[in-house]
């Protein structure tokens, strides 16, 4: 790495000086001299002027020792700052034997105060970037470097170090095509490097964002980063907010790369993230202590974690992870296996008088607030996941499958297996982001599921019983959920079997409908029992459609059409039934007999009312009395083949012919 490579030529610099020290005193050399010839090594081979502010001053037993002062190293031209390097104080201590034997051995090296100031311009240079100087070129068949390696000089081939300290320094880190800004504060770190051949060990702490880190590195080959090699590498890194490490190998072959074993761990996402400048607009008690461990590879824009290990909160899971940032926007794949998750905590509150979807049982509004999909603009994604249980609201969900892919704004979730309320499904969602106004379709099939749990879970809805199928298909266009669901347009169909639909009974609207509505109360307690419900519906501008709903029972056949508005949240729909003379139920003999009395079914979703269309009902008989009332008569002489307690619930006990004659008078038959 150039910054290495520079970084030891200094090094060299000033270990020339203190040979330079000892070769010269019997010459009586002054001092300011050998700091002179340092310096001009230093800018010969940088570019950049070094600068002694101070009187050095040298001592040379038992070991060459010497002390700078105000030292400085010059930026890069155009700068912000006119120094790269300041320092308060440099001492450099030598043993004096093993320097006449042409050995370097660094007793001490110690860097006081040192304010180090890295910085990116506006066209991405880097200010540690020195470039090549004049004469500085191989000569013609010189050996050059192997690729990907530095040329280590010489003179450290057989460099030892002893006490080599940061005491209380400054590292900051500019970024002006970023517009960001880091600071490091009160850096101290102790170095021990008995040979380049290593081991090297680092340890030390810093200020960073107000908070102690505490750091150690131990690093087997550090020649490696040198000249393009590999080393066996592990470091941690400890602070109030995360503790994260590393035990594995570093290659500098080709530029950097790590590879082993990795975890990190945190007391609390939202609070690191706070600290980290970063703060998520999350409410509640969520996004607390998390961890990972897995197996980590990092080679320039790709990052992968894998047989990972991960725990959020009560969330557990395991799985793979990559991500590619060579691209315009991160690319990210990820396998992920979950046990029981729950949303619940993560989803946002929705507002005092709206709802945050369908799933509200009381009054309230759809909310204007536009939704903001540009995150699903700035990554892409490729993602498999598979959970054990998940609950969304009040929705749960068994064993499922789902993968979702997100390219250039457009999401795709494919459900492809799901538990569901005792029974299977599958579901398709697309969220388009790319257009100028989001879009979102979905496609869903469900095949065996308890209704009751499943449109009180979802919808609020508790009257309607029965095990049967659902599909749907829905798309909606729009910024915010109002407009969306002003906007939705799409068809279905549904069929449930053996079920009933509370809050009314049909076959005692029938029998009594001078009182059958007239009891508030029995809307809680009665229900209306049927063998097969089936029907189809379409969508359009938000306005649910159905006019072939059939309902079949041994007691009657119901019949129905009408409208429920997904913006108003309200129903308007007409029920007719017909009692049957066969008691036969699903697939029996749909012969009507008697008076045909229509339900309206009106109201908002939370508090529809059911009330006798009496006015269709005297349609329905002038129609064709006739037939009525040769159908009541089968029906009233038979009363065992049609509805228990039809007959008998006449006026006065009147017998069979008085009815019939009571019916002819009525059409003036």
């Amino acid at each position: 790495m150039k910054l290495l490579k520079w970084a030891a030529i200094v090094v060299v610099a000033l270990v020339v000086i203190i040979a330079g020290a000892v070769v010269a005193l019997p010459y009586i050399v002054p001092m300011e001299r050998l700091v002179a010839e340092g310096t001009a090594q230093v800018e010969a081979a940088t570019g950049r002027k070094l600068t002694v502010g101070g009187k050095p001053t040298l001592s040379v037993w038992p070991e060459v020792a010497i002390s700078l002062e105000s030292v400085t190293f010059a930026n890069a031209p155009g700068a912000a700052d006119a120094n790269m390097l300041t320092v308060d104080a440099v001492r450099i201590a030598a043993p004096v034997l093993p320097l006449l034997s042409g050995e370097i051995e660094v007793k001490e090296f110690v860097l006081v105060k040192p304010d180090i100031r890295l910085a990116v311009d506006a066209s991405g240079k880097p200010n540690w970037s020195f470039g090549e100087k004049a004469g500085a070129t191989p000569a013609p068949g010189a050996d050059k470097p192997a690729a990907g390696k530095a040329a280590l000089p010489e003179e450290l081939k057989d460099l030892k170090l002893g006490d080599v300290r940061i005491e209380n320094g400054r590292i900051s880190y500019a970024d002006a095509k970023a517009g960001t800004t880091e600071v490091l504060e009160n850096v101290n770190l102790k170095l021990t490097l008995p040979s380049l051949q290593g081991p090297l060990g680092a340890d030390g702490d810093l200020v960073w964002k107000g908070d102690r880190i505490v750091l150690a590195l131990n690093m087997a080959k550090p020649l490696a980063a040198i000249e393009g090699g590999a080393s066996a590498l592990k470091a941690d890194l400890k602070g109030a907010h995360i503790d994260a490490g590393f035990d594995g190998t570093a290659d500098f072959s080709k530029g950097f790369a790590l590879a082993g074993d990795a975890g990190v761990k945190t007391p609390s996402i939202k609070q690191l993230a706070a600290w980290a400048a970063a703060p998520l607009a999350i409410e509640g008690d969520v996004l607390g202590p998390f961890e990972a461990k897995g197996k980590l590879r990092f080679a320039g824009p790709k990052i992968s974690f894998t047989d990972a290990a991960i725990a959020i909160d009560a969330i557990r899971g395991d799985g793979d992870f990559a991500v590619d940032t060579s691209g315009k926007v991160p690319a990210i794949t990820a396998r992920l296996a979950l046990g029981e998750l729950d949303l619940n905590p993560y989803l946002p509150v929705p507002k005092e008088g709206q709802t945050g979807g369908p799933a509200a049982s009381g009054p309230g509004t759809w909310s204007e607030e536009p939704i903001d999909f540009s995150g699903l603009k700035q990554l892409n994604a490729d993602l498999d996941l598979s959970l054990q249980s998940l609950l969304v609201q009040k929705i749960r969900i068994g064993e499922s499958a789902l993968k979702a892919t997100l390219q250039g704004g457009v999401l795709n979730f494919n459900l492809s297996r799901m538990a569901l309320y005792g029974g299977q499904g599958v579901a398709t969602v697309r969220i388009d982001a790319a257009k100028a106004t989001p879009e979102i379709s979905k496609q869903v099939k469900l095949a065996g599921i308890n209704a009751l749990p499943l449109l009180t879970d979802a919808a609020g809805f508790d009257q309607l019983e029965g095990k049967g199928d659902l599909s749907m298909t829905v798309r909606a266009v729009g910024a915010s959920q109002a407009a969306m669901v002003k906007t939705a347009a799409g068809d279905g169909a549904f069929s449930f079997q053996d079920g009933a639909v509370k809050g009314f009974n049909l076959g005692a609207m029938m029998r009594k409908v001078e009182s059958a509505f007239l009891d508030a109360s029995a809307g809680e307690t009665q229900k209306t029992d049927f063998s097969e419900l089936k029907g189809t519906f379409k969508i359009a501008k938000g306005l649910v459609t159905n006019d072939d709903l059939s309902m079949l029972s041994p007691l009657f056949r119901v019949t129905g059409g009408g409208q429920s508005s997904l913006p108003a949240r309200t129903v308007n729909y007409r029920v007719v039934p017909r009692a049957v003379a066969s008691t036969t139920g699903q697939g029996g003999a749909a012969d009507l007999v008697g008076v045909s009395v229509p339900v309206l079914i009106t109201g908002p979703w939370h508090d529809l009312s059911f009330q006798p269309d009496l006015t269709g009902a005297i349609e329905n008989l002038a129609k064709d009395p006739g037939k009525i009332v040769d159908s009541a008569k089968d029906v009233l002489k038979n009363p065992g083949k049609a509805v228990e307690g039809i007959g008998n619930t006449l006026p006065g006990g009147k017998d069979v012919d008085n009815a019939v004659q009571g019916i002819k008078n009525l059409f003036g038959k």
